[in-house]
């Protein structure tokens, strides 16, 4: 089961199938490592950069249909912004991980068949 809303994705984007594959092959090439990035951030301390990353994240997976994911960001977003203690975004970056793998391979699969 894939982890993005195509339909959804096509509609934001005006049914551009076009544009919708290079929105996915630019969110592949930067943001494939971003769990990683996100918790770089974390782990520095640098709780702005990382509230700022995650907005940032969380628009894009909404634009390629990534719903889920972006609820998960969405959650993330707002604990940063309410002052969560960093071991808890810690975790919850943490969690993404594997959505965020999810998301990566579905856009690869998915911009093959746009191209």
């Amino acid at each position: 089961m894939s982890t993005l809303n195509i339909d959804a994705a096509l509609k934001s984007l005006g049914g551009n199938k076009k544009l919708l594959n290079k929105v996915m092959i630019k969110f592949i090439d930067g943001y494939e490592q971003a769990d990683k990035v996100l918790l770089e951030h974390l782990t520095k301390g640098e709780i702005a950069e990382a509230e700022r990353y995650t907005h940032t994240l969380k628009g894009l997976a909404g634009t390629i249909g990534a719903d889920d994911f972006r609820e998960q960001l969405t959650t993330l977003e707002a604990a940063l912004h309410a002052g969560q203690s960093i071991d808890d975004s810690v975790t919850m970056a943490k969690n993404i991980s594997p959505i965020l793998k999810q998301v990566i391979e579905d856009c690869r699969s998915i911009s093959q068949t746009l191209a």
